[in-house]
């Protein structure tokens, strides 16, 4: 499991859970707004780290790029899902202010820095 598909699973008990219903858990990646909204020639949902389209590799987008950018991070974050039968992904969950300050500290405490990650 990547660091950003456990950030989001982890985030998800946290914020989608209202007091009256139960536990829903979902793991899934997350993507600021800024590059899930990013177009480029040929290319939907360009990540402006890699120019990759997030909908069919959201594996490739860096924690660099969602905590470290200022116009990424500042867009607020998003939650993929995979689309059944097919290769692509879509927008699941939508956090909200109180989510995305979540999402922000979940990140600043991630080894970003880590040699091993791509960035």
């Amino acid at each position: 499991m990547s660091v950003l598909t456990f950030i989001s699973s982890l985030l998800l008990l946290f914020l989608f859970v209202p007091s009256q219903c139960t536990t829903v858990e979902h793991t899934g990646y997350l993507i600021d707004r800024y590059c899930w909204l990013r177009t480029i020639p040929g290319v939907q949902h360009a990540a402006l780290d890699t120019s990759l389209d997030l909908s069919r590799f959201p594996e490739t987008h860096t924690t660099h790029c969602l905590i470290e950018i200022g116009i990424c991070y500042r867009s607020g974050f998003l939650v993929l899902e995979k689309i059944p039968d097919t290769k692509s992904y879509r927008v699941k969950y939508l956090l909200d202010d109180a989510g995305n300050s979540k999402a922000i500290r979940a990140l600043e405490n991630s080894p970003k820095l880590a040699p091993n990650l791509k960035y």
